[in-house]
């Protein structure tokens, strides 16, 4: 019989649209029948919620680290009330080594306030931290005497490799004993930081490719209406204006009718918005802002090729791409940029093209290639859906989670 684990999640926010592959984890461990707790810094305002938080009651299973009072005095009535309503050695234990921590740290990382979270709670065997930045909270109070026996895993996803100084997670690289890193890109990037390649394992984010399915319609049918798909964060390390461009090219050049969609939301929207309105693109080009993964499933169902543009900002580009992968598990072909971790999504001319980043004519080149043979991207996208179901299926995955875990 499985051992069961007692798991808590630390985040940045909760639930933030963008991070189905955060969610799909979780999911598949409660699945598996381990308990899991969700820590969030902060309540996301995402008004969009994907339909798998509400049918597994997620929300029921998450503490807001910032949802405490405001007045000094509020907070240490909750601190004494959850410790006489249930005492016991551990959180009394936890709160002499708090104030260990305090006469012998002249500079405190861990406020007293925020331990009361953690009052009453299960002792965890694995605790996983999303980021960079919630591993070193964790690492901090792990430092105070919380969560001794727990062990510390830490996934970086991409924006968490930009830091101040150099040491900023050098007490992280001590204390956590597994690092996750979704590509080969990243696993270089976490070792210039000064992380053990030893501790580094590769778990890149992946899908359940059973919810992302070819869909039923044919090549002929999809052909009517030739649509290019752009999905991602409006930001500059994902090059959405470059989309843009290459839409405007396509247009001006009138190659063939074509529709395009950019899904997402961020803050060059309204640069994007004005660069379609200047280009008269109105007709071609849509914009839908954020969507959940069922409407998301949707729009690539009637999809004939997926974009990833992108480009390298202040030394950083784009880590993987999970929404690389759910085109292909649909029998999409995609095209995408040379740079960071996309291009390991991928096989080069066999599910999809890689081309210079920032290279408008072979994107193009390439786009008129796939809609000039149906056939093309129906070989594509068949090899496509099986790359993914070998390689980035949530089961397998998942189980290489599990077996991380097991070793920590």
């Amino acid at each position: 019989m499985k051992e069961k684990k007692n798991i808590a999640f630390f985040l940045y926010g909760f639930p933030i649209i963008s991070e189905t592959f955060i969610l799909n984890q979780i999911i598949a461990l409660k699945n598996d029948g381990h308990h899991v707790d969700i820590y969030a810094t902060f309540k996301s305002k995402d008004n969009i919620v994907h339909q798998k938080l509400l049918d597994y009651q997620l929300m029921e299973n998450v503490v807001f680290l910032d949802s405490l009072p405001n007045r000094r005095i509020g907070k240490l009535k909750l601190f004494f009330k959850k410790i006489f309503s249930n005492i016991n050695l551990r959180d009394l234990f936890l709160f002499f080594s708090y104030i260990n921590y305090l006469i012998l740290n002249k500079k405190r990382y861990v406020s007293f306030y925020s331990v009361i979270h953690f009052l009453g709670k299960p002792n965890y065997d694995i605790l996983h931290a999303q980021y960079g930045g919630t591993g070193n909270l964790v690492a901090n109070l792990k430092s105070i005497g919380l969560f001794r026996k727990s062990k510390l895993v830490t996934t970086f996803h991409g924006f968490d490799f930009r830091v101040d100084h150099p040491d900023y997670y050098n007490n992280l690289f001590k204390v956590c004993s597994i690092f996750t890193v979704n590509s080969q890109y990243s696993k270089l990037k976490l070792v210039e930081l000064g992380c053990n390649q030893d501790k580094i394992e590769l778990l890149p984010v992946g899908i359940n490719s059973y919810e992302f399915q070819i869909p039923n319609n044919s090549t002929e049918v999809r052909d009517i209406n030739f649509t290019i798909i752009f999905i991602g964060r409006l930001y500059e390390i994902k090059a959405p204006d470059l989309f843009i461009e290459i839409c405007n090219q396509l247009n001006q050049k009138k190659y063939f009718p074509f529709r395009a969609i950019l899904i997402g939301d961020g803050e060059q929207k309204a640069s994007l918005e004005k660069k379609i309105a200047d280009n008269a693109l109105e007709q071609c080009v849509k914009m839908t802002g954020p969507q959940t993964q069922d409407e998301i499933i949707s729009y690539l169902s009637k999809a004939d090729i997926f974009i990833m543009t992108g480009k390298e900002v202040d030394g950083l580009a784009e880590t993987q791409g999970l929404v690389i992968q759910e085109a292909q598990a649909m029998g999409i072909p995609v095209i995408i940029s040379d740079l960071g971790g996309m291009k390991e999504g991928i096989i080069p001319n066999e599910t999809g093209f890689i081309v210079e980043a920032g290279n408008i004519d072979m994107f193009i080149e390439k786009i008129k290639l796939l809609h000039d043979n149906p056939e093309l991207r129906k070989k594509m996208g068949e090899a496509g859906r099986n790359f993914v179901k070998s390689n980035y299926d949530s089961a397998i995955l998942n189980q290489k989670l599990l077996n991380i875990y097991n070793r920590t």
